[in-house]
C-alpha cells in the first residue's frame, strides 16, 4: 500500500450549453468544453493523524465516508495547488473529484467510474464538463439530461490538437457561485438560438477538430460564443459578461481567433497556431494588468501518481 497518492487535475474552458433554459423539452442542457493543462488542482493524500481543517476537503471525506462506509480519520489531505474559484476554469469540480480519488487511491478503492463520483460529490447537476475533462481530457460534450436526476453522460471525446496555442486570460471579478447559478437559469431563449447553437458544434466544431481546421473551428467557436451569449444576455447583462467584454476586444485586437467567454468568465481565451504569438499576446496581456497564460489543451485527463 502507498504511503502517499497524489492527484494532478487540468483545468477545463467551457464553451457554453446547446438547450440551457429546457426551450427543447426532450434534452435539457448539453454542454461543450475543453481541458486544459494549466492552472492544475493538485492534492496529496497520506496516511496521518493531523487531520485537515479546510471545510471543502472535510466535506468531501465525509460524503466518502458515509458512501463506502470507512473510517478516514487517519488520513491527511493537502491542497498543493488549486485553480481559483469562481473564474470560469471548473475548479470546484476539480478540487472535489481530486481528493476523493487522492484517498481511495490512498486506500486502494478502486473507482472507474467518475460519473458515480461526482455524483456523490454533488457535481453534475448542469454540466458533465468537468468531470470528463477529468477523466478523460480533451474536447469533451456531454448528452445533458432528460431527467433532472440523472447525471449527464458522455457523449462525445476527441483528441485536441495540441499544436493550437490557447491564450487564456482575466481580469478582475468573479463569476457567481453554484447557488447564484441555479437562479440564472429561470430565464428562456428563442428556440432558434438552441437550433443554431446545435448546428456550429455538431456541424462546424466538431469536424473542424476531426479534420484539424484550425480556421473552421475558430469561425464556428466564435460563432457559438455569440449564440450562447445572445442566450444569456439578460442573465448577464450582455452578450459577455461585463468583466471579461473588454478583455475579449483585446484578445481579438492582439489577432487570437476563436476567442470567447468561459462559462460566466471573467476567464477568456482565444486561439493562435504561433507559439511566439501566443507569448506576445500573454506579455501584452500582463503590461495591461491581466492575469494571463499560454496553455495547450490536456488530452490525459487527471493524472494518480503513487509515492
Amino acid at each position: 500500500m502507498s504511503k502517499r497518492v497524489i492527484v494532478s487535475s487540468p483545468s477545463r474552458l467551457h464553451f457554453g450549453i446547446i438547450n440551457p433554459f429546457r426551450v427543447m423539452k426532450d434534452r435539457a442542457y448539453m454542454c461543450i468544453g475543453l481541458a486544459i493543462e494549466h492552472p492544475r488542482t493538485v492534492i496529496e493524500a497520506s496516511f496521518a493523524e493531523n487531520m485537515s481543517q479546510d471545510p471543502e476537503i472535510i466535506e468531501v471525506l465525509r460524503r466518502l465516508e458515509n458512501v463506502f462506509d470507512i473510517d478516514l480519520s487517519n488520513i491527511s489531505v493537502r491542497i498543493l495547488s488549486r485553480a481559483p474559484k469562481h473564474v470560469g476554469l471548473g475548479s470546484t469540480t476539480q478540487l472535489k473529484l481530486s481528493i476523493a480519488r487522492a484517498v481511495l487511491s490512498l486506500l486502494n478503492i478502486d473507482v472507474q467510474n467518475m460519473e458515480y463520483l461526482s455524483q456523490i460529490l454533488g457535481r453534475g447537476e448542469i454540466s458533465g464538463v468537468g468531470t470528463y475533462a477529468h477523466a478523460y481530457g480533451g474536447l469533451v460534450i456531454d448528452m445533458g439530461k432528460r431527467k433532472v436526476e440523472e447525471f449527464p453522460k458522455l457523449y462525445m471525446r476527441l483528441e485536441f490538437p495540441r499544436i493550437w496555442y490557447i491564450v487564456v486570460a482575466r481580469g478582475e471579478g468573479r463569476g457567481p457561485d453554484e447557488r447564484r447559478e441555479h437562479s440564472l437559469f429561470a430565464y428562456s431563449c428563442p428556440i432558434e438560438l438552441v437550433y443554431e447553437a446545435s448546428f456550429q458544434v455538431f456541424s462546424i466544431i466538431v469536424p473542424a477538430i476531426v479534420e484539424r481546421d484550425f480556421e473552421l473551428f475558430c469561425r464556428g467557436l466564435e460563432r457559438l460564443q455569440l449564440i450562447v451569449g445572445k442566450m444569456f444576455e439578460k442573465a448577464q447583462g450582455g452578450i459577455f459578461s461585463g468583466s471579461s467584454e473588454e478583455l475579449v476586444s483585446l484578445l481579438k485586437k492582439l489577432g487570437l481567433k476563436g476567442v470567447g467567454q468561459s462559462s460566466w468568465g471573467p476567464t477568456v481565451y482565444g486561439f493562435t497556431l504561433s507559439r511566439d504569438h501566443a507569448s506576445k499576446c500573454v506579455e501584452e496581456l500582463r503590461k495591461c494588468g491581466f492575469w494571463a497564460h499560454m496553455v495547450r489543451a490536456d488530452n490525459s485527463g487527471a493524472r494518480v501518481i503513487y509515492l
